[in-house]
C-alpha cells in the first residue's frame, strides 16, 4: 500500500496534546535523557503522520477526489455537523479548527467527537489514492452516541466501498450490527 493508518483508540488526546508530547521528548534528548514517553510504534506513526501534514510535508498536487470529498463531507454532515478548517501560517504549518455555522470554534472547545472525527478528514484530504491506502482503525464507536456510531459505521462501509483496506477493532454492537445491515442490503 501507499499509505497505511492507524487511528488509535486515543485520537483525541493525541490531536489536542502532540506538540507537548513532542516538546517533552525533544526536553528529555536535549538533557541526554531517556524519553519517559512510552508509545507504541503505531501511536508513534499516527502523530508523526499528523504532524507531517500539519508541517505541509504531504503537499500533493492531486488532493480532494470526488471520492474523498464525499467521504468528508459524509462525516462533517453526519456526525461534526460542521466543518474542519484549516488555517496555514506563513511557515506552511496548518492547524484546525470546527466551523459552525460561520462560527469558527478551536479544537480545545469542540465536542470529543469532533476531535475524534477529525483525523480521518485530515488523512483523507491528505491522501493521495484512496484505492491504495490500508486504514487501521482502533475503537471507532469512541466518545460517539449510538446514533452517531451507526454514521461511522456508514462511513466504514463508504471506505472501503471507495476501495480502501479497512480493518477495524471495535466493541460496539451498533458499529457491527450498520456494518452487517449494510452487507445484507449489498452496500
Amino acid at each position: 500500500y501507499d499509505n497505511s493508518y492507524y487511528f488509535p483508540a486515543s485520537r483525541t488526546g493525541f490531536v489536542l496534546t502532540q506538540e507537548k508530547i513532542y516538546a517533552g521528548i525533544f526536553r528529555d534528548k536535549f538533557r541526554g535523557q531517556a524519553s519517559s514517553t512510552k508509545l507504541r510504534e503505531p501511536t508513534i506513526d499516527f502523530i508523526q503522520t499528523f504532524a507531517d501534514i500539519k508541517m505541509g510535508k504531504y503537499n500533493w498536487q492531486q488532493k480532494d477526489t470526488k471520492q474523498t470529498k464525499e467521504l468528508i463531507n459524509f462525516l462533517e454532515t453526519n456526525i461534526i455537523k460542521g466543518s474542519i478548517k484549516e488555517n496555514t501560517t506563513e511557515q506552511d504549518y496548518t492547524n484546525y479548527y470546527l466551523s459552525v455555522k460561520n462560527k469558527k470554534i478551536d479544537l480545545h472547545m469542540a465536542s470529543s467527537a469532533t476531535l475524534e472525527t477529525l483525523p480521518f478528514i485530515v488523512f483523507l484530504k491528505n491522501t493521495r489514492d484512496i484505492t491504495k491506502t490500508f486504514f487501521i482503525i482502533e475503537e471507532p464507536e469512541t466518545h460517539l452516541h449510538p446514533k452517531a456510531q451507526i454514521q461511522m459505521a456508514k462511513f466504514i462501509v463508504m471506505l472501503s466501498n471507495a476501495g480502501a483496506k479497512v480493518l477495524v477493532a471495535t466493541h460496539s454492537d451498533y458499529i457491527l450490527g450498520e456494518i452487517n445491515n449494510c452487507i445484507k442490503r449489498y452496500e
